[in-house]
């Protein structure tokens, strides 16, 4: 018996063999073959479709009422659109890629290119045994699309010479041969999807309904801590801010494809302005928005801008105060207050929405990529009876200049410089230029009320030329020629240095601007040349002991400066800060050390909030770093124009604050109590100590509220006595408040104290 056993199966090999040779070499052909369909046999190719670029694998699918034993077939397709992949085995030669059915084991499956548009395959059994009855994915063949198709075109994959033979060798005639069709797909386009969603802290969410045919979705929110996005594309506010959602459309053979949705969350009773754009000489509106719950019957604020970018123009009430009393005064450059009530008293509806519509001019003169902030301060709610409503969270805008920029190839610039009351400062200006320069001629512009015009000297590029000033009322005329006439050298220096005194008694944060007018250049043929930019400079009156409030950049000295007499104390009675305050000896301390300082009207504003500009100012004045002022901007939205450049580069220079991730800094946003803790802890350079610490939970009852990302620092500024948290039993921390003046001062101060 076991000799019959040994002698069938050699028999089954040969006859498997004479298959496989009689396949190979094409000596069947189907006019050849016996039997006459009628037994269930049928291959198949299945249609497929996928983007440009994709990898695909095709399905051949065989089915049977068990009769066959080995098959071969060739499958052809259009080779402008489909590519077979191809790997190298382990002799280090390349052959198809591809991958074996579900064929039971013993099978063997073999793949071979044979031509240009053409590959055979061969199935068999070794022992010569039957493919049970019964669908089977015979092979899966590989294919790279190729990249630059266009949608919709198609190929052909057709299934030729197909042989196909019983245990015995016997041809087997099939009942069916089905080709399939390769098609591309177009781009797959998400749908269905809300421009943005403006949500409320304690409402219920938003549900994402994205459509994509065929496709299946993802959601990831930037910042859960500001919102979170379910699997199923539930978004949910947690608290006041910005994040985005993410949807991401997944589709078999379909390169994956993204659309995001900006979400802003806000607490009831805060105003927000989204951020806008514009076009310089245009007229842009800035809508303010209010988020109420139905207590809201009346409101005061200000709306804070950069007059050398926008201009007032007027107001109108918004989609939620119609019939109410919108009214805007503008008290100085750069700065609008509004008042909103009706009469009689009446509530706000509930619901989101604007309140008023600002309208601005954007100067013909403002630069392309340019910002200004639209920041909010000093905001008052009330309701019907005129008691105060808190302020949760409200949040500012931006507004971008947009357009072209110039080339810079010739551009004349004024510095931007403090001074103390009584000492002098020094100007400078600078140009950039090819070479062609050989003349110029400007006025500056100034403040006769905080600067007095002293002298002027030639620069590191004018060595050798005649420079001129004639003062005016508020205005000094510049002329610069050299005789013979020569042109400046190229590139970028200092033409000229305009000396000032500051006026005595100019009090502590005033501030002007520097504007060049009247700019004519000339080469050396007496021609006129026309420039690409023109930047006005600034100049703040800083406290006597250094440091300046509200501008950016350093005072340029005279040499003789050093031999001024030391500055008095500065002035630190403010007339909101009394002595049983409970920050005054800190906000003192911090005054008189020259370190912060008031404001014009002579107040501190203890419970106003700080900005993350305003902060690294002052981190950087407590800790005394050298200022600096990179001719590149690290961030998108802190330019050199802008009166806090320095500080922020300089502060991001010594790692104590950094950006968003996204390019940006965000200065005009109000800092929050963990970001301050954050920034005293780098100070201190106990940065491995708070990476140590960021799985110990504190004792505030609100632990859980405190960002991942901050934990730790917040434990060690708890430990170092830098912060603490409000009173309760258990206290609350309450991370993400924005820290006012007063708290801001405290902190600091302690910290200046260890």
């Amino acid at each position: 018996m076991k000799n019959w056993k040994n002698n069938h199966k050699s028999l089954m090999r040969l006859l498997t063999f004479s298959l496989v040779l009689l396949l190979s070499f094409g000596a069947i052909s189907l006019s050849a073959l016996g039997a006459s369909g009628e037994n269930g046999l049928t291959i198949s190719v299945g249609n497929k479709t996928a983007d440009p670029g994709a990898t695909i694998s095709v399905p051949v699918v065989f089915t049977s009422d068990g009769e066959a034993a080995g098959m071969q077939f060739d499958l052809k397709y259009d080779t402008s659109l489909l590519t077979p992949i191809e790997v190298k085995n382990s002799q280090d030669k390349l052959v198809l890629d591809f991958t074996a059915g579900n064929l039971p084991a013993g099978f063997s499956v073999a793949g071979s290119k044979l031509g240009n548009n053409d590959i055979r395959v061969i199935v068999y059994h070794s022992l010569g045994e039957s493919i049970p009855a019964g669908s089977f994915t015979v092979i899966n063949l590989k294919f790279k699309v190729n990249a630059a198709a266009a949608p919709a075109q198609e190929s052909n994959l057709d299934l030729t010479d197909v042989l196909i033979s019983d245990p015995s060798a016997e041809t087997l005639t099939p009942d069916a041969i089905n080709d399939g069709i390769f098609t591309i797909a177009g781009d797959m386009i998400i749908t269905g999807l809300p421009a943005a969603l403006n949500l409320v802290v304690g409402a219920s969410g938003e549900q994402l309904s994205p459509v994509a045919a065929g496709a299946a979705f993802t959601y990831e929110s930037d910042d859960d801590d500001v919102a979170t996005v379910s699997a199923t594309g539930l978004v949910t506010p947690v608290a006041a801010g910005n994040t985005t959602i993410t949807v991401t459309a997944n589709k078999e053979n379909h390169i994956a494809v993204t659309s995001t949705v900006p979400v802003t969350v806000i607490d009831s009773q805060a105003l927000s302005i989204p951020n806008v754009t514009g076009d310089p000489g245009t007229t842009v509106e800035v809508p303010v928005m209010l988020n109420t719950v139905g207590l809201v019957a009346g409101m005061q604020f200000t709306l804070n801008y950069d007059p050398e970018i926008l201009s007032y123009q007027g107001i109108s009430d918004g989609a939620l105060t119609s019939g109410f009393t919108v009214d805007a005064e503008p008290v100085q450059d750069g700065k609008v207050n509004i008042l909103i009530v009706d009469i009689p008293v009446a509530a706000i509806p509930v619901g989101s929405g604007s309140v008023a519509v600002l309208e601005f001019n954007v100067l013909n003169s403002a630069q392309p990529g340019a910002t200004s902030p639209l920041a909010l301060s000093d905001i008052i709610f009330a309701d019907v009876e005129g008691e105060a409503l808190p302020d949760n969270g409200s949040t500012n805008g931006l507004f971008t200049v947009t357009g072209t920029a110039a080339s810079d190839k010739l551009v004349l610039t004024a510095g931007t410089v403090t001074g103390r009351a009584g000492s002098n400062v020094s100007v400078p200006i600078t140009l950039l230029s090819e070479g062609n320069v050989a003349g110029i001629q400007f006025a500056l512009s100034y403040d006769p009320a905080l600067l007095s015009f002293k002298s002027i000297d030639k620069g590191a590029l004018t060595a050798g030329f005649e420079v001129e000033a004639e003062p005016a009322a508020g205005a000094v005329n510049v002329l610069l020629v050299k005789i013979p006439v020569t042109a400046i050298a190229a590139g970028e220096g200092t033409v000229a240095k305009i000396n000032f005194t500051v006026v005595s008694g100019a009090r502590t944060g005033n501030s002007c601007n520097l504007n060049l007018n009247d700019v004519v250049f000339s080469d050396d043929e007496g021609e006129p040349l026309i420039a690409d930019k023109l930047n006005n400079g600034k100049f703040t009156v800083a406290s006597s002991g250094g440091g300046g409030g509200g501008g950016g950049g350093g005072s340029y000295k005279d040499k003789d400066d050093d031999k001024e007499e030391t500055p008095s104390k500065p002035d630190c009675s403010f007339t909101d800060l009394t002595a049983n305050h409970w920050a005054y000896k800190d906000i003192i301390e911090l005054c008189e050390a020259g370190i912060i300082n008031g404001y014009p009207d002579g107040t501190f504003g203890p419970e106003r909030s700080i900005t993350r500009a305003e902060f690294a100012k002052i981190i950087v004045g407590v800790k005394g770093t050298t200022l600096v002022n990179p001719a590149q901007p690290t961030y998108q939205d802190a330019a050199r124009s802008n009166w806090y450049y320095q500080y922020v580069e300089t502060a991001t220079q010594a790692g104590l604050v950094m950006g968003d991730g996204k390019g940006k800094f965000r200065p005009n946003d109000q800092i929050s109590r963990q970001e301050i803790a954050i920034i005293l802890v780098r100070a201190m350079g106990m940065q491995n100590e708070a990476a140590a610490k960021a799985q110990e939970m504190t004792s505030f009852s609100d632990d859980a509220q405190i960002a991942a990302w901050a934990k730790g620092h917040v434990v060690i500024a708890v430990e170092q006595g830098l912060i603490n948290g409000y009173p309760g039993n258990p206290p609350t921390f309450k991370a993400k408040n924005t820290a006012t003046r007063a708290e801001a001062a405290t902190m600091l101060n302690r910290y200046r104290n260890q």
